[in-house]
């Protein structure tokens, strides 16, 4: 049988969209499929870097053609036309097309160059942000409507993204599928603290921490109210932060921690590869977003038997519907020091919800799991 060739197409070549795309094509059944990348070089993290050089090593070619985020007629029609010339030249059989924007133009331009069979996973739907301006809620949904037919099959990372898709009357459920997001266990263990963050610890006190890029997605301004809150309980004088993660929101992060009076109580460690060895010295993990998919951060934190504090958003509540983390609300960071703070004084109810958790983890989020049914849905199209 002829290997199926396989486009997996990025605008982000960063963070979970990155990490997914490099799991894919690193991970794919080489005897059925032959995987090329195409990503943005204008938003690449160092993981996805690293992810690049290995899939050199492995002869897995990767096309680099600049795609913006934010929409922009005049570049996302130059990127159009580069990726159409892109795909015309590597005709893959299957295109999978990852996150918005590369959604929207590797789609199109999937479907001017004949490719029969074309995948979207939009790994959290823009208009999933509560605090965005409704007008602009109702234009990218309208967006995803328009642009639904032109993939044969949605793959989602949680059922509730499917489903808030649905609400907003984007798809149908017939042609779209729940593909949960899944990690390697093997990278999680005999992990060592790093000597520098072994150096902030300095075994002073618990360990509060979160890794997250610095966006209004992500929410880093409610980590800092949730250290401000902390700080002001009793027992965590000796307590440390620690935000691991960089972005476009780093400055006025910087900034409000001052003005809150928790910077100096807060390590910020900048954008680092080695997060499996930092999660691994937490005491408890956090996590603050406003939307997600499915976090790679939170399965993370499960892999190194961190407990888990996060918002009650898609994604989030997907992993611990079975009750293997907690969940606050949106915004709501005194819910949340208060959850750490109970978490950190039961060490028991802490052991046995990462257990459960990482339980949870072996059977339903492993990247074996998540390859073999990408898998079936690549060879059933």
């Amino acid at each position: 049988m002829d290997k199926k060739r396989l486009m997996l197409v990025s605008e982000a070549a960063s963070a979970g969209v990155g990490r997914y795309v490099i799991d894919i094509a690193e991970s794919i059944d080489r005897d059925l499929f032959e995987p090329m990348v195409v990503y943005s070089p204008l938003r690449m993290d160092g993981y996805f870097q690293e992810g690049l050089k290995r899939l050199a090593e492995k002869g897995i070619e990767a096309v680099g053609v600049d795609m913006r985020r934010s929409i922009h007629p005049l570049y996302d029609f130059t990127s159009l036309v580069q990726l159409t010339g892109v795909i015309a030249r590597m005709r893959p059989d299957i295109i999978h097309c990852n996150s918005s924007k590369a959604g929207a133009l590797g789609r199109m331009a999937g479907r001017l160059c004949g490719v029969s069979k074309i995948i979207y996973t939009p790994h959290a739907y823009a208009f999933q942000d509560m605090f965005m301006p409704p007008i602009l809620r109702t234009f990218y949904a309208a967006a995803e409507r328009v642009l639904f037919p032109l993939s044969h099959v949605t793959v989602n990372v949680s059922e509730n993204e499917r489903l808030d898709a649905l609400i907003r009357g984007v798809g149908r459920m017939e042609k779209m599928v729940v593909v949960e997001n899944g990690i390697d266990l093997g990278r999680f263990s005999g992990r060592k603290c790093p000597a520098d963050i072994s150096e902030i610890i300095g075994g002073k006190g618990p360990v509060i921490g979160t890794v997250s890029r610095m966006c209004s997605q992500k929410n880093p301004m409610m980590f800092l109210r949730l250290v401000n809150e902390l700080c002001r309980m009793d027992g965590m004088e000796r307590a440390v932060f620690l935000y691991v993660g960089d972005g476009d929101l780093m400055q006025d992060i910087i900034a409000e921690a001052r003005r809150l009076g928790v910077y100096e109580r807060i390590a910020f460690t900048g954008f680092r590869t080695d997060v499996e060895d930092i999660i691994a010295s937490f005491d408890v993990f956090v996590s603050t977003s406003n939307y997600e998919g499915l976090p790679y951060n939170i399965l993370e934190a499960m892999a190194c038997r961190v407990p888990v504090v996060a918002t009650n958003v898609t994604g989030n509540n997907d992993i611990f519907s079975s009750g293997c983390g907690v969940l606050v609300g949106v915004e709501d960071a005194a819910a949340m020091a208060l959850e750490v703070a109970r978490l950190l004084g039961d060490k028991t109810r802490a052991l046995d919800m990462t257990q459960r958790a990482y339980f949870l983890l072996k059977g339903r989020f492993s990247i074996e799991v998540m390859i073999g049914k990408i898998q079936k849905i690549y060879m059933g199209l």
